[in-house]
């Protein structure tokens, strides 16, 4: 219906542009306006004034979710409005349009914004697309264009030579301009064989299609390539005889498939139920197999189109998965934060990894396999990224903890480098299924993890600071098993650098001196280089904590958790055995203790460095193998501490079952002090343990258990 007089109403206006080589044409345009059920209401209907024209839209339907009208737009700025009237063409005025409005006055309210649409062809087909909320926006803002536009052009050469009215409009002269055309959802009725479609929100797509590409074929795919075309119009033309198999490719030559025009170019709200009837109706997700980049399932991974995705890895579609590394690509930093939670990030993998369990162990470009990915980038859920990793061992085994990438390094490399907040409960994982059995694997360059972490925050030209927490790594590196010796740092530099150090507190300068031919420091500043051994001091500065604090208390922690079994046997076992009403009988002493050989585990700390590791460890071992036997023969008594005699009686001493080659005793406390002071003393490390004996090595070298 066209009218030439505005009627009243709620005005929405726009200005947009029309450029074309060509000014004798004019061309189809669709106007499009999606409108919620509050911005028109049952028995409301919404009509366009253009070019001084009012044309009544249609309403939205099965196969379009929106209002639209098709009109023959000549090349030039055009203002345009839609408007809002009630079935007696009276105008009326929703509440929150007087919200949106802020007090301004309508002719405010009505200021337009212009627009001009870029072309570097002649247009054959324009798609304007419009919300009540972006029109709003734009008046409340005096801001630009706030509509989605579409434009479809072929080849400069095609148009002129083939783009008649007639193949336009069907006719042999052009409708006059501002008219409305018979279809608001039809194409012009010739489609070029090479179609570019531009639009404001993406890049340009240009479209080939073959020789015998049907019309119905050409339809439908410039229909996906603009994002308008619906399921419903989509499933008609399919009954009708389009060609969903192929026959298309993309301006670089590639064949593109249907499914891959809907994930990369149809932004629609029916673009879920769209791709469906494409799989459904048997399309191939992807045109071809040759261009990794290009197809369906990685296109949706890059552009976060999560709901598409969710389709395309149904079983029933027969997703081919590997050979893309979409593992690799889906854990790139920022997924989480473009609408896709840790839950749903979790779930999607695991798809993935049904379809193909080989992905999980597919390497990409940089020699990383995913699991390396999602240690480095971890999910912002601890719970979530415990389950990402407990997945990976369920399904490749223990092993892939320690698989390494092109450098040789490991995933726990990559969790140590992070930056997230959930590394810590990723560490923990790969140390809890075996990752600390290589934690002194050298790279490829032949570094340790241990000394990359603590060269990661050296001032020097080739690393920068960084905002890595290096000394707690670092301790933690060295409570699991990291040696200084396997990281390149000995004893000799260790206590040279520490000389160094010292002088530095004194002059008040950082470098390190050179040392003259004989041997001895020289005071000469002109004798004092720029620059310390920062990674080797971290290092070292960890070690010293990690003896003078960590090593004596799990030592102890350890003896206390390995001795529980040992109480609780004797507690249960000791009591008397009923064997009739009125005979009781108790295990012999020498089975219970044969039970708790058997049932007592055997404590061990992961020290990195020899001997005190194997010292320390030793130590341990045979204390507890000693206190347990006391505990059974003697009851539940505190082998540690000893304790304060009852009234009368003289107080139990600690268990001292180490007897030296003067019968010292002693008991496990002083036997881990002395080993830790000896190390310390071979690393130059100074520590605050006190106690009598002086000659550790001689002791420690002649110990036994009494």
């Amino acid at each position: 219906m066209t009218d030439n007089r505005p009627p009243a109403g709620r005005l929405l206006g726009h200005h947009f542009g029309l450029r074309s080589f060509t000014q004798a044409h004019t061309v189809p345009v669709v106007f499009r306006l999606v409108a919620s059920p509050e911005d028109v209401k049952d028995g409301e209907s919404v009509s366009l004034l253009v070019g001084g024209k009012t044309h009544r839209m249609a309403r939205p339907s099965p196969t379009c979710d929106a209002w639209r009208v098709c009109v023959a737009i000549p090349p030039g700025d055009h203002q345009y409005q839609y408007v809002v009237t009630d079935p007696d063409g009276i105008g009326t005025r929703h509440e929150h349009m007087k919200e949106v409005d802020g007090g301004r006055s309508a002719r405010r309210m009505q200021r337009s914004a212009e627009h001009t649409i870029p072309s570097h062809h002649s247009a054959i087909l324009l798609i304007v697309t419009d919300t009540v909320d972006r029109f709003m926006y734009a008046h409340s803002h005096c801001g630009g264009f706030m509509g989605d536009w579409t434009s479809v052009m072929p080849s400069e050469q095609e148009f002129e030579g083939s783009f008649t009215p007639s193949a336009l409009f069907g006719s042999s002269q052009p409708p006059p301009p501002f008219t409305a055309l018979p279809d608001p959802d039809a194409l012009p009725a010739s489609l070029p064989n090479t179609a570019t479609i531009y639009t404001n929100i993406r890049k340009a797509v240009t479209l080939q299609f073959g020789a015998g590409a049907c019309h119905l074929t050409k339809r439908l795919a410039i229909g996906i390539a603009c994002g308008t075309i619906s399921e419903g119009a989509a499933r008609s033309l399919i009954e009708q005889g389009a060609n969903i198999k192929g026959g298309i490719q993309e301006w670089h030559g590639g064949d593109i498939s249907l499914v891959q025009l809907v994930v990369a170019y149809h932004y629609g709200s029916s673009a879920g139920n769209l791709l469906r009837a494409l799989l459904d109706a048997g399309a191939p997700i992807d045109g071809s197999t040759d261009d990794a980049k290009h197809r369906s399932l990685l296109i949706a991974i890059s552009r976060r189109r999560w709901a598409l995705l969710e389709i395309l890895l149904k079983p029933q579609y027969k997703a081919a998965v590997n050979g893309m590394q979409l593992l690799s690509e889906l854990g790139v930093e920022g997924k989480e934060e473009k609408g896709l939670s840790p839950a749903a990030h979790l779930h999607i993998v695991k798809k993935i990894a049904e379809l193909d369990p080989s992905v999980l162990t597919e390497v990409d470009g940089n020699g990383k396999q995913p699991i390396h990915r999602y240690c480095q980038r971890p999910l912002t859920s601890a719970k979530y990224q415990q389950q990402l990793i407990d997945y990976f061992v369920e399904v490749c085994g223990r092993d892939i903890v320690n698989a390494t990438d092109s450098d040789g390094r490991g995933p726990l490399w990559d969790a140590y480098f992070s930056t997230h907040l959930s590394r810590t409960k990723t560490i923990q994982r790969l140390y809890h299924f075996g990752a600390a059995g290589h934690i002194n694997t050298p790279n490829r360059s032949g570094r340790t993890l241990l000394w990359d972490l603590a060269r990661e925050m050296t001032h020097d030209d080739e690393y920068e600071p960084s905002d890595v927490r290096v000394e707690p790594d670092l301790l933690d590196l060295l409570t699991h098993g990291a040696s200084l010796t396997a990281a390149g740092v000995t004893p000799q530099r260790a206590i040279r650098e520490a000389k160094d150090e010292e002088y530095e507190r004194e002059h008040g300068r950082r470098g390190e001196r050179m040392r003259d031919y004989d041997g001895w420091y020289s005071d000469s500043e002109d004798d004092y280089w720029d620059e310390a051994d920062w990674p080797l001091r971290r290092i070292v500065k960890a070690y010293g904590t990690l003896l003078n604090r960590k090593i004596p208390r799990r030592a102890i922690r350890a003896i206390n958790t390995a001795l529980q079994p040992s109480r609780s046997i004797t507690a249960s076992l000791a009591r008397p055995i009923r064997i009739s009403e009125t005979t009781h009988v108790a295990l012999p002493p020498e089975i219970q203790t044969t039970i708790a050989s058997l049932l007592t585990p055997s404590p061990s700390l992961s020290i990195g460095e020899n001997p005190v590791g194997t010292r320390i460890n030793h130590a341990m071992q045979r204390y507890v193998t000693a206190a347990s036997r006391t505990i059974f023969q003697q009851g539940n008594v505190h082998v540690l501490r000893g304790v304060a005699g009852a009234p009368g009686q003289p107080p139990q001493p600690p268990l001292r079952p180490f007897v030296t080659g003067a019968d010292r005793r002693m008991g496990i406390c002083e036997v881990i002090f002395r080993a830790v002071r000896s190390e310390a003393q071979r690393w130059g490390i100074k520590l605050t343990l006190k106690h009598e004996m002086g000659n550790d090595e001689s002791i420690l070298n002649t110990m036994r258990v009494a």
